[in-house]
C-alpha cells in the first residue's frame, strides 16, 4: 500500500532529522487515509522533534482516538513528553502512567530515568490512582518503586517493591529489591533477595550480576563493587 510505504519512508526521514521530508510524506498519508493512526503518530513525533508541542499533542490525541489499543511506542508516551516540555507535570505523569498501562514498563522506563526529582514527584499520585483502579496488577507498585529509586528514596522504593512481591513472585522485582537493599547497606538481605529470585529463574542474568556486585561489597572490594554497580544500573532490565 502507498500509505505503508510513505509511513515507512517518513519514519526514516524522521530518524535522519529530515523533518521537512517526513512532514511531506505524512501529509500525503493523511490525505489518502484520514484514519491512518500510524501516520498521525509519526507526525506527532516529527512535530515534537521541532518543538511544536501543541500541534504534536493534537496529532497524538488523534492517534489515540483512532487506535486506542496500539502496542507500539505509543502516542501516550508522546503526549507525556509534550506535557513535560510544557512543564505541565500533572498531565505528563497521567499520560506516562497511561503509557505504562497500554505499552508496558519497558516502553517508558528510559523516559522515567530522564525525569528530574521534581518531575518524578508527580508520578506517584498518577501511579497511586492506577493502583486503586487495578489493585491486583503488579506493574503499579513496581513502577512506583522504580520511580522512588530514581529519586534515591530507597525506603519508599523498598516498600513499593515489597507490595509488588505480595502480588507476584517475580525475579525482576527481586533483582530491584536486592539492588535497593544493597544501596541501603543491607547486603545480607540483598543476597537473600537474589537467592529468592534465582529460585524462580536460576539463569536470570540480571540477578546473577546483582549477586556478583553484592559479593564484591561483601569482600570489601569497594572499587570493583562500584564499577559493577555502575554497569548494572546502566543495563539492568526493568521487566515485569
Amino acid at each position: 500500500k502507498e500509505t505503508d510505504f510513505l509511513n515507512q519512508r517518513a519514519w526514516i526521514y524522521y530518524m535522519q532529522d529530515n523533518y521537512k521530508g517526513a512532514e511531506a510524506d505524512l501529509k500525503k498519508v493523511i490525505s489518502i487515509d484520514k484514519k491512518n493512526a500510524l501516520g498521525y503518530r509519526h507526525y506527532g513525533f516529527v512535530l515534537y522533534a521541532q518543538k511544536q508541542y501543541d500541534q504534536a499533542i493534537e496529532k497524538f490525541k488523534k492517534t489515540i482516538e483512532l487506535d486506542t489499543d496500539s502496542t507500539y511506542y505509543s502516542a501516550r508516551t508522546g503526549l507525556g513528553l509534550c506535557y513535560k516540555q510544557k512543564k505541565d507535570y500533572a498531565k505528563m505523569a497521567e499520560e506516562f502512567a497511561n503509557a505504562i498501562e497500554t505499552d508496558g514498563w519497558d516502553q517508558i522506563d528510559t523516559e522515567m530515568g530522564k525525569l528530574t526529582p521534581e518531575e518524578l514527584s508527580y508520578m506517584h499520585p498518577a501511579l497511586e490512582a492506577k493502583k486503586k483502579e487495578h489493585p491486583k496488577d503488579v506493574i503499579w507498585p513496581y513502577a512506583d518503586g522504580i520511580c522512588s529509586n530514581y529519586e534515591h528514596k530507597y525506603i519508599e522504593g523498598l516498600k513499593s517493591l515489597n507490595e509488588a512481591l505480595i502480588i507476584e513472585d517475580n525475579p525482576y522485582i527481586y533483582n530491584q529489591k536486592a539492588q535497593v537493599l544493597s544501596r541501603l547497606g543491607q547486603n545480607n538481605e540483598a543476597l537473600k533477595a537474589c537467592m529468592k529470585g534465582l529460585e524462580i529463574d536460576s539463569s536470570n542474568s540480571a540477578l546473577l550480576d546483582t549477586r556478583t556486585m553484592i559479593l564484591c561489597y561483601e569482600k570489601d572490594n569497594a572499587k570493583k563493587a562500584k564499577a559493577a554497580a555502575d554497569t548494572m544500573l546502566s543495563r539492568a532490565p526493568h521487566k515485569v
